[in-house]
C-alpha cells in the first residue's frame, strides 16, 4: 500500500512538471517568434515595411494571448490544488497505516514475552521438581547446579510472587528446598579432614572421593545464600582453628603470685624455669611455621572450596586475631609474673641473698626482653608475608593470589608476588575477570552473590599491625632495660676515666724530685 502512494504522488508531481514545462515552452516560443522579426525588421529592406507592419501584434492578439495565459495559469492552479489534496489524503492514511503498525508491534512483543515468560514459569517449575528429586537421593553437585537455575529464574519472578499464586508457591518451595540444602552442605563441612599432610610421603593426603564431595558442597552452599556460605566458612576456619588451639593454646598453670612465690623458694641459686607466659612468647616463630606449613600442604582442600571464599586468607586472618588474643594473654600474664616476683623480692634479706636474687631477677628480665623482640620481629616478618600474598596495605590492589606451580598460594616465600612477566596472557585475562567478579559479587546481597560476609570481612582485614599491635604496651619493658645498660655503661666509664689531665702526672713526679 505504501508502494502505491508513493507511485501515485510520483505521478502527480510527474503531472505538474510536465504542465510548468509546456506553459514554460510557450513563452520561450513566443519570444523567439519576436526576436527573429526583429532581426528580420533590421535586415530587410524598405519593400518589406509594409510585411513588418503586417507582423506587429495587435491589440486583439495580445488580449487573446493573455487570455490564453491567465486560463493555463487558472487550470494549474487546480492541479496543483488537487495534487496537495490527494498529498494530504495520502499522509493520513500513512499515519493510519503507521499507528496500526506500531499496534501490531506492541502486540508482537507482548505476545513474545508472555510467551518467553510462561516459558521461564514452566522451566522454573521443572527446575524445582528437579531439584526436590536431588535433594532426596543426596546428590549434591546436581543440587548445587539446578539451585542455582532456581535462583535466576527466580530473581526474574519476584517482582510477580505476590500477584501470582503460582510464583508465589514455587518461590515457598525453592525458599524451604534451600534451608534443606544449606544444612546439608553445612553437615559435609563436619567431615573437613584436619589431619596434617606429609608432603614428602603424601601421607594425610585427603581422598578424590572426599574432595570431590567438599567441591559439591561448597557449590551448594554457595548457591544456597550468603548466611550458609558464611556458616560453611565459619565450619572450615573453626576446624583448622581448632588444631592451632590444641598445638599452640595458651593456658597459665597457676596464678602470677603463686609462680612467683615458687621461683622464690627455689633459691637464688636455681636458674629460672621457664613461665608459661615466657612459652608463649618463645614459640612465636614455630605458631607461624605452622599456618605457612597449613597454607601450602592443604592446596587441594582449599581449591575443591569456591575461589571467591578466600580459604586460605580467611584462615590467615583468623589465625592472626587468636594469635593476637593469646599473646596479649600472655604479655599480662607475664607482666603480672615480673610484679609479683619484684614483691617477693623485696620482701627477702641478707647482702648476699640479695644479691644472688637481684642476678636471677636480672636474668629473667633480659630472657623476658628477648623473647619479647624475637616475638615483635617474628611477628613482623609474618605480616608483611601475608599483606604481600594476600593483599592489603602493602599490596594494595591485589585482588587475586600468586599461585606456585603446584596450585598452592605463595605463602612462605620472600618477595610476595612472583613475577608479572611469566603470567601467560590467558591466566592474566582469568585472574581480571575473577577479580571483576569477586568486585561485582562484594556488592551483592542475593543468593545469586558468590561473595560470604565472613570470606568479605576477612578480606577487608588489614595483615598489617594485626598481631604487632599487641606488644606496645610492653615495648615499655624494653626501654627500660635499653635505660639500664646505658646507665651502667656510662657508670662503668666513669669509674675506669682517670680523671686527670694529660701532663699532669709527670709534673706532679717532677715537682717531687725538684722538692728532694
Amino acid at each position: 500500500m505504501l508502494a502505491s502512494l508513493r507511485r501515485k504522488a510520483s505521478r502527480a508531481d510527474a503531472a505538474i512538471l510536465e504542465a510548468l514545462r509546456e506553459q514554460c515552452s510557450g513563452f520561450v516560443a513566443e519570444e523567439e517568434e519576436g526576436e527573429e522579426a526583429e532581426e528580420k525588421e533590421g535586415g530587410a529592406g524598405e519593400g518589406d515595411e509594409e510585411n513588418i507592419k503586417a507582423k506587429k501584434p495587435t491589440p486583439r492578439t495580445v488580449g487573446a494571448s493573455l487570455a490564453a495565459a491567465a486560463r493555463a495559469a487558472a487550470s494549474l492552479s487546480l492541479r496543483v490544488s488537487d495534487v496537495g489534496a490527494k498529498a494530504a489524503a495520502s499522509e493520513a492514511l500513512v499515519d493510519d497505516i503507521c499507528r496500526d503498525v506500531r499496534a501490531l508491534d506492541a502486540a508482537k512483543k507482548n505476545l513474545t514475552r508472555g510467551i518467553a515468560a510462561l516459558r521461564r514459569l514452566g522451566m522454573l517449575s521443572a527446575a524445582v521438581d528437579q531439584l526436590e528429586a536431588a535433594s532426596g537421593a543426596g546428590d549434591l553437585g546436581e543440587a548445587a547446579r539446578l539451585l542455582a537455575a532456581v535462583n535466576e529464574l527466580g530473581d526474574h519472578f519476584a517482582p510477580h510472587a505476590a500477584a501470582v499464586p503460582a510464583v508465589r508457591e514455587l518461590a515457598a518451595r525453592a525458599a524451604a528446598l534451600r534451608g534443606s540444602l544449606a544444612r546439608a552442605a553445612l553437615r559435609e563441612f563436619e567431615l573437613w579432614p584436619v589431619a596434617e599432610v606429609d608432603g614428602a610421603s603424601g601421607r594425610g593426603q585427603p581422598e578424590a572421593p572426599l574432595l570431590a564431595r567438599l567441591r559439591d558442597a561448597g557449590a551448594l552452599a554457595d548457591a544456597a545464600g550468603r548466611e550458609a556460605r558464611a556458616a560453611a566458612l565459619e565450619a572450615v576456619v573453626s576446624k583448622e582453628l581448632g588444631v592451632y588451639r590444641q598445638i599452640f593454646y595458651f593456658s597459665p598453670s597457676s596464678s602470677p603470685a603463686a609462680a612467683a612465690a615458687a621461683a622464690a623458694a627455689a633459691g637464688p641459686t636455681a636458674s629460672p624455669a621457664p613461665s608459661a607466659s615466657m612459652t608463649a612468647l618463645e614459640r612465636t616463630e614455630r605458631r607461624f611455621a605452622w599456618l605457612r606449613r597449613r597454607l601450602r600442604s592443604r592446596s587441594e582442600l582449599w581449591a575443591a572450596l569456591p575461589r571467591a571464599w578466600r580459604p586460605d586468607r580467611a584462615l590467615a586472618a583468623a589465625f592472626g586475631a587468636e594469635t593476637a588474643r593469646q599473646l596479649a594473654a600472655a604479655l599480662s600474664a607475664q607482666a603480672e609474673e615480673a610484679a609479683a616476683a619484684a614483691a617477693a623480692g623485696s620482701g627477702r634479706s641478707g647482702g648476699g641473698s640479695s644479691l644472688s636474687a637481684g642476678l636471677s631477677s636480672q636474668q629473667r628480665e633480659q630472657g623476658r626482653v628477648e623473647a619479647l623482640l624475637l616475638a615483635v620481629k617474628a611477628s613482623n616478618d609474618w605480616e608483611r608475608e601475608m599483606a604481600d600474598a594476600f593483599g592489603g596495605p602493602r599490596a594494595a590492589g591485589a585482588d587475586e593470589l600468586d599461585f606456585e606451580a603446584e596450585g598452592g598460594p605463595s605463602v612462605g616465600r620472600r618477595g610476595g608476588r612472583a613475577n608479572d612477566d611469566t603470567v601467560s596472557a590467558s591466566e592474566a585475562r582469568a585472574r581480571a575477570e575473577a577479580a571483576a567478579r569477586a568486585r561485582a559479587d562484594a556488592a551483592g546481597d542475593g543468593p545469586s552473590s558468590s561473595s560470604t560476609s565472613a570470606a568479605a570481612a576477612a578480606a577487608a582485614v588489614p595483615f598489617k599491625g594485626m598481631i604487632t599491635s599487641v606488644f606496645e604496651p610492653s615495648l615499655s619493658l624494653y626501654v627500660a632495660a635499653e635505660e639500664r645498660a646505658l646507665a651502667a655503661t656510662a657508670a662503668a666509664l666513669v669509674r675506669q676515666e682517670p680523671w686527670t689531665l694529660p701532663g699532669a702526672a709527670a709534673a706532679a713526679s717532677a715537682a717531687a724530685s725538684a722538692g728532694e
